[in-house]
């Protein structure tokens, strides 16, 4: 089962727990030697097993599937290596310190974050739910493609949750700050840019300096104005931070809030969140941080995609064409498809997605059959085993069965047979053990120089706690102590 691009590794694990129905203990301690360990939302380990499990290469897991494109920008190069090896070698602890952001001052928990109406896209359009990498950005409360308020999802202690808890989310009845939206919107930005462009190393304080006006800075560049600079910040995000302790940072800070950015030193060491307030306050998109990058050092993977689209040829016969769409139309696949009309894959392709509604159609028939193939494998089993149970269907028919519980539940809950009643199996001969303990009360009584006692009876026999508890399971041993005079016992209520 492969990653989306876009989804976290988290929301991977649950996913994979879902559909194979393999404990979570089980696939954390496949991954991390470790039955109970704590799943970072947006910087997680473990890369490199990912990679060798779903073979994808683990440098694309990193740039699409994590925010480390993010919290790397904001760090010296000595620094990315750092926390690139840290998680490609498995060493959380490692890149709790090298990321720095547990040092830093930003109350910000260790939450996963969803957004409503992007769990309801996803569910419609794949089937299941994701946790997407844009919304795990610490700071970041509005969804940049609805701009609605994000709902947070709270790790249990082990760091381990389930998607089902998204299922009682609800869509927040306040409407996001302008600040906000706009902020969300350019770090979204931020990161879609960060995966297009080569890494590398950027001198962020000379961006920055470049883009301060006169009113903030110096001409020679020397002196920055940070007093009325926190002014202008302030006043800009106080309504957005209104009822958050970031506000409260931002106040007792002072003009110290942003100074350490400018530094050479400490610029470096600062959390990318501050950054991004101050980028956001500054810039108009996130694009101007890399105005002066060369059209050479774009990624190969962007020039590739662009010269895949200039290769395309243009549809050369028409009535071949609409032969390939009644095929199409008809389910068949396109392998054979290119075979019948002796043309290549890439351009059956071409043609099949040339027209309207054709590939959604195709990808309902191909639903529609595996739904009915998978249909005919579960009524057989159920037919040749009339007395099995559900886990029985479960075990024997794993690929059918989750299949119809993601996208055929009715139906599957239809013909499925019906949950058994558990028997009850007493464990104890409660019999037997009366005639046991009857052929051992003599000896006890004879050898016995105290007082007798119910408890001091059953301390003789081993202190069960039969004679005390389970006296009316043991009714032929009572009936011998009683009519023997051994223990008087009150009538009236029922006590010695």
């Amino acid at each position: 089962m492969n990653i989306l691009p876009g989804e976290t590794v988290y929301s991977w694990f649950i996913r994979y727990h879902a559909v194979t129905g393999e404990a979570p203990a089980s696939i954390l301690r496949r991954f991390s030697g470790k039955s109970k360990t704590r799943i970072h939302p947006y910087l997680p380990c473990y890369i490199n097993k990912l990679s060798d499990f779903t073979s994808l290469d683990r440098n694309k897991l990193l740039m699409e599937n994590t925010l480390y494109p993010l919290i790397a920008f904001y760090r010296s190069g000595e620094q990315k290596k750092l926390i690139k090896a840290a998680m490609f070698d498995d060493d959380a602890s490692k890149v709790n310190r090298c990321s720095l952001l547990s040092s830093n001052q930003f109350p910000f928990p260790f939450v996963n974050n969803v957004c409503p109406l992007c769990y309801r896209a996803d569910i419609k359009e794949k089937g299941f739910p994701i946790l997407h990498v844009e919304h795990q950005v610490s700071g970041i409360n509005v969804c940049p493609h609805h701009n609605i308020y994000l709902s947070r999802i709270s790790l249990r202690t082990s760091g381990n949750s389930d998607l089902s808890m998204l299922s009682g989310i609800r869509i927040s009845s306040f409407t996001p700050k302008k600040a906000e939206i706009k902020l969300s919107e350019f770090s979204f930005g931020l990161i879609s840019n960060l995966k297009m462009v080569k890494e590398r190393d950027f001198d962020i304080i000379k961006k920055y300096k470049e883009l301060l006006s006169e009113e903030f800075i110096s001409k020679n560049g020397c002196v920055i104005k940070n007093k009325r600079i926190m002014q202008r910040l302030f006043n800009y995000y106080q309504e957005m931070f209104s009822l958050s302790d970031v506000s409260e940072i931002i106040r007792f800070s002072g003009n110290h809030f942003l100074s350490p950015i400018f530094d050479k030193n400490k610029s470096y060491c600062q959390h990318p969140f501050k950054h991004l307030l101050f980028s956001n306050w500054l810039m108009e998109s996130s694009s101007q941080y890399f105005s002066d990058i060369s059209k050479e050092e774009i990624s190969c993977r962007n020039r590739s995609a662009r010269a895949s689209n200039k290769d395309k040829k243009p549809l050369r016969n028409i009535l071949l064409c609409e032969k390939v769409w009644e095929m199409a139309e008809n389910g068949t696949h396109r392998a054979e498809i290119a075979k019948a009309f002796n043309i290549s894959l890439g351009y059956t392709e071409q043609i099949i997605s040339s027209k309207t509604g054709l590939v959604e159609r195709r990808k309902k028939i191909k639903k529609n059959v595996i739904r009915k193939n998978y249909r005919q494998v579960i009524k057989n089993y159920l037919r040749s085993h009339p007395d099995c149970m559900r886990k029985n269907v479960k075990k024997d028919c794993s690929k059918q069965f989750y299949w119809c519980y993601l996208y055929d539940q009715l139906w599957l809950y239809t013909v499925l047979p019906r949950p058994k009643k558990k028997k009850k199996n007493p464990r104890v001969n409660w019999e037997k053990r009366d005639s046991d303990i009857l052929l051992k009360l003599p000896k006890i009584i004879a050898q016995s120089r105290n007082k007798i006692t119910w408890s001091s009876l059953d301390r003789a026999l081993g202190g069960h706690g039969w004679l005390l508890k389970k006296r009316n399971m043991l009714p032929d041993t009572v009936r011998y102590i009683v009519d023997n005079g051994i223990i008087q016992i009150n009538k009236e209520k029922g006590i010695d």
